[in-house]
């Protein structure tokens, strides 16, 4: 069984004009991009409630007089 191939390698005009990676491009900035706002969003809202957190913790442990 061989595993190469036995057709000729394609030229450096052909993988030039070839369109086959465009879709995987996009694919990947897309995901990046919707990653970035995904992980954004939860840092400016885990920011604060980790602040009520600590707050209401703080309040439940007061000593009651």
């Amino acid at each position: 069984m061989r595993l190469v191939s036995e057709e000729s390698k394609p030229s450096a005009k052909t993988l030039l004009s070839s369109r086959s990676g465009v879709v995987f491009v996009e694919y990947v900035a897309l995901v990046t991009l919707v990653t970035l706002i995904g992980a954004i969003s939860t840092l400016s809202l885990g920011v604060p409630l980790l602040k009520l957190y600590r707050f209401a913790q703080m309040v439940l442990s007061l000593p009651i007089p």
